[in-house]
């Protein structure tokens, strides 16, 4: 890599993302409770724009003390998800790169040798720690990028390329 690629959290990309999931999320709620208790079509709409709009407002809110924040560079790259501490990864311990799924739901997955994570240097930044699966000989650090403005083909291809 030689220029360094920077994606910061945008605000509205956070809101629309937010907006989706749990606007989806209570519907599909509303839908199983309205079939169940057999409720009437005023209720569940006043819960899903109710549900929509505090839980997108909470997510916001919390997003922006730590938010999702991605930078590639000739040395490595650096990942910190929402609310949650960051790491450093040089690239000659990275294995592999891939991006899943689709927005509002796609992740970043950057794929360690298990061996080679001393390597990994830790960036505190107040929060939990890095999303990270173990398997099979290797760590997976997780980045969700819903909150970056850039769509997730082009952060893919940006770090591949």
């Amino acid at each position: 890599m030689t220029t360094d690629v920077l994606h910061e959290w945008s605000v509205r990309r956070a809101m629309a993302a937010a907006a989706v999931v749990s606007f989806s999320a209570a519907v599909v709620v509303q839908v199983v409770l309205g079939a169940v208790l057999r409720t009437g079509i005023g209720p569940a709409v006043v819960f899903v724009v109710v549900y929509t709009l505090v839980f997108t407002g909470g997510s916001v809110l919390l997003d922006r003390a730590r938010p999702t924040r991605l930078r590639a560079t000739a040395e490595g790259l650096e990942l910190a998800g929402a609310r949650r501490d960051g790491v450093f990864l040089p690239w000659p311990v990275v294995t592999a790169v891939r991006v899943r799924w689709f927005w509002p739901v796609a992740t970043l997955e950057v794929t360690v040798p298990e061996a080679q994570t001393g390597r990994v240097v830790p960036l505190a930044r107040g929060g939990r720690g890095p999303l990270r699966r173990r398997r099979a000989g290797h760590v997976r650090f997780v980045v969700p990028l819903a909150g970056l403005p850039a769509p997730a083909a082009t952060i893919g291809a940006d770090l591949k390329g």
